[in-house]
C-alpha cells in the first residue's frame, strides 16, 4: 500500500509540472479526469494535500463516482475526500463519504451527468454504446473546459463549483447521495459566473 501510495502522489505531483521546469506553468493541466478505483483510505494526510495542492494550482479534478451505492463502503479511494465542496468532484450516483466532514462535505456524488448508452470508442477499434460514470465524469469534464474558454482566468475549483451551484435538481429536493445537486447544466453554469460578476471572453471568429 506505501508503493502505491508514492505512486499515486508521484502520477499528480507530475501534473503539477510535466515538463520539469518550475519556471513555466503553461504546461499544467485544466482538468484532470479519473476513471479508475483504489482501495487506499484516500483520508490520509498525504492524499489530502496533493489534492488540495493540484486545487490551489488551479486544476479541476473529476472523478468518476463508481457504478454502486448508496451505501458509504462503496466510496472509495480518491474519490471519496472532500476537503471543499467541489475539490474531488465526483460524477454519478453513490455517496455518501466516509472521510469526516459535517453537511454537504459528506454528500457524494456532487452532481450528475449522462452516463447511459453513451457512444464511445472500443477495444477492437470500433464503436458502441457503454454505460457507467465513467462515461458521465468525461461530460463534466468537457462542460469544464468549456467554460474555461468563456472564463480562462478563473481555476478549475470556481468553474466546478458553477456546475456544482447551477444544477437542475433531481430526486428528493435538495443535495442528496443519489444526485448530489443535480444534473449538470453548462449554459446555466455559464450565466452563473456572469450573475457572480465574471465577464466573459468574446469568442474567437
Amino acid at each position: 500500500i506505501v508503493q502505491n501510495i508514492r505512486g499515486d502522489i508521484s502520477n499528480f505531483q507530475w501534473a503539477l509540472n510535466p515538463d520539469g521546469n518550475s519556471n513555466t506553468t503553461d504546461d499544467i493541466p485544466d482538468v484532470i479526469n479519473n476513471s479508475w478505483g483504489s482501495n487506499i483510505p484516500s483520508c490520509l494526510t498525504a492524499i489530502r494535500n496533493v489534492s488540495n495542492a493540484l486545487e490551489a494550482s488551479g486544476v479541476a479534478i473529476v472523478w468518476s463516482a463508481g457504478n454502486s451505492g448508496p451505501e458509504p463502503s462503496t466510496v472509495f479511494g480518491r474519490r471519496s475526500l472532500n476537503t471543499s465542496l467541489v475539490n474531488t468532484f465526483t460524477v454519478g450516483n453513490i455517496g455518501p463519504s466516509y472521510c469526516e466532514g459535517t453537511g454537504s462535505l459528506l454528500i457524494k456524488p456532487e452532481v450528475v451527468a449522462p452516463g447511459e448508452g453513451i457512444r464511445s470508442t472500443q477495444a477492437d477499434g470500433g464503436y458502441g454504446l457503454l454505460s457507467g460514470t465513467s462515461f458521465s465524469a468525461p461530460h463534466v469534464s468537457g462542460a469544464i473546459l468549456l467554460l474555461k474558454e468563456a472564463f480562462p482566468e478563473l481555476p478549475g475549483s470556481d468553474l466546478k463549483l458553477a456546475l456544482y451551484r447551477s444544477a437542475i435538481d433531481l430526486g428528493a429536493t435538495g443535495e442528496d447521495n443519489n444526485y448530489g445537486t443535480g444534473l449538470i447544466d453548462v449554459f446555466a453554469a455559464y450565466e452563473f459566473l456572469i450573475d457572480q460578476g465574471f465577464s466573459p471572453t468574446p469568442p474567437i471568429s
